[in-house]
């Protein structure tokens, strides 16, 4: 049973519980401006108790869960740009929810956060972000940490993606690509035999820096993709 209380100039309610451990515990949370809210807010976690929800979790920041997240779904299964990606939308996170619990975000918290996130970014990289958090928050709603999707129907308004120029060398400074690679290439400049590898293979660089000594058969002059550099195919 809660018990709803004064504190300060707000109510806040605290519910006693066990963890799995069997120790006794107390949960408490405030803010409330009414004792009315403050009682209909404790009624709502007790149902979520009673539905196997567990106080322990209730405490997560969103950026602690979103590290847990990428490190046991997508740090196994993506390559090294992937994960730079998701890297960087940490330090997103962490910035404009410095320390706060998952619990705490609410649609419109969320959706002020990409307002202002998409002041400065294109629409495709809103998008792209929005999934990958969205996905992750998803997999909170099925820990039973929180029970709504703050990130459904966000408006994502970006900025206007620039056009970007079609990017490729010609022949003739393709050729002067591989010869100088070719005659400046060594142990200590590994580098140009990464060029070479791409040049001759049509490899991506991914898959290049993947590349062992057993990916090689000498005999056929053949090469055998088995690695992605970061992950194993």
């Amino acid at each position: 049973m809660a018990t709803i209380e004064k504190h300060g100039k707000s109510y806040r309610y605290k519910i006693g519980y066990q963890d799995k451990q069997g120790n006794n515990k107390r949960y408490v949370k405030g803010g409330f401006s009414t004792k009315t809210e403050a009682r209909h807010a404790a009624e709502e976690m007790e149902i979520q108790m009673r539905h196997g929800s567990s106080l322990d979790k209730q405490d997560v920041t969103i950026n602690d869960y979103y590290k847990k997240w990428v490190e046991v779904y997508k740090k196994p299964n993506v390559g090294y740009s992937s994960m730079n990606r998701f890297n960087n939308i940490a330090e997103v996170i962490d910035n404009y929810f410095p320390d706060t619990k998952i619990t705490d975000i609410s649609k419109m918290d969320y959706q002020t956060f990409m307002n202002d996130y998409q002041k400065t970014r294109s629409t495709v990289t809103c998008k792209k972000t929005n999934s990958i958090i969205r996905s992750c928050i998803q997999d909170a709603i099925d820990d039973q940490i929180i029970y709504s999707d703050f990130t459904r129907k966000v408006t994502i308004n970006g900025a206007p993606s620039k056009k970007r120029a079609v990017k490729f060398l010609s022949i003739d400074n393709f050729k002067k690509l591989i010869d100088y690679a070719d005659k400046n290439k060594s142990y200590s400049a590994i580098t140009y035999y990464l060029i070479l590898t791409g040049a001759y293979t049509g490899l991506r660089f991914e898959e290049i820096g993947g590349l062992t000594w057993d990916n090689v058969n000498f005999e056929k002059k053949e090469l055998y993709v088995k690695n992605i550099y970061g992950r194993i195919l």
